[in-house]
């Protein structure tokens, strides 16, 4: 237990008396001894500050952006996509995000470029029409199953945004041409095949139908919309599609 001395003030000296009767004087002497441990103190946590910094931001940019949007949309649907939700995804406000993209729309239509690009990594594409035409739309249905969220975007998309698989549509066109597809059948043929995919994917029954022994169609009905025969028909339709699609053998 410390105790101050009477005489401290009048002698104009600060001081402390333990209890073991020594006088510890409090001068100036002392308070620079303890200005110095202050300052190494501060010094070491300086050095310890130094050593580990935190973590810098990563910077926003497009790429980012656009990124983050799509896991978004396939997290909580189209419906419920907002600027503000993707902000909070990237850790910045949301008026951040239009550095990058000038409007909503503008972010949407960097989406579909985003999906389609995907659709580029892969294998080469086969030399013949047909199997590269096949390629084209299984990567088209492993692209609706990667993306469930944002691929109905791709229903409306402007023409100009299949730019973004420029490689693999230049693949196919070649492959096209060499098939005996002349002109613009080439493009009727893509274009053909694109929206039989997307629309299969975009029309996907839900399950719910009555069941058999409700209804003379029950049986129908519910192989209508059993899941396990979705790749089934996908492959079904798509060899209708391909055969339609076959340029006349010339006599």
């Amino acid at each position: 237990m410390l105790r101050r001395l009477p005489s401290a003030r009048s002698t104009g000296t600060s001081g402390i008396w333990p209890a073991d009767g020594t006088w510890v004087d409090k001068g100036t002497p002392f308070r620079a001894g303890l200005r110095c441990k202050q300052r190494c103190l501060r010094s070491k946590l300086r050095g310890v500050a130094s050593v580990n910094p935190s973590p810098a931001r990563e910077p926003l940019t497009r790429r980012r952006v656009l990124s983050a949007a799509l896991d978004v949309i396939d997290r909580d649907g189209l419906d419920g996509f907002t600027m503000r939700r993707l902000g909070a995804a990237l850790g910045v406000e949301a008026m951040a995000v239009y550095r990058h993209v000038p409007s909503k729309a503008a972010l949407l239509d960097g989406v579909i470029e985003a999906m389609l690009a995907e659709l580029n990594v892969g294998d080469p594409m086969p030399a013949d029409w047909r199997g590269a035409l096949s390629t084209l739309a299984r990567r088209h249905r492993a692209l609706e199953r990667r993306h469930p969220g944002a691929y109905a975007l791709l229903a409306g998309m402007p023409a100009a945004a299949y730019a973004a698989a420029r490689p693999v549509v230049a693949d196919i066109l070649s492959s096209l041409a060499e098939g005996g597809f002349a002109g613009r059948d080439a493009a009727r043929a893509l274009r053909l095949v694109v929206r039989f995919t997307i629309g299969f994917a975009l029309t996907r029954p839900s399950g719910d139908v009555p069941p058999p022994h409700s209804d003379p169609l029950g049986p129908v009905l519910a192989g209508l919309a059993d899941p396990a025969e979705e790749d089934r028909l996908f492959e079904v339709g798509l060899a209708a599609l391909l055969d339609g699609l076959a340029p006349a053998e010339v006599p």
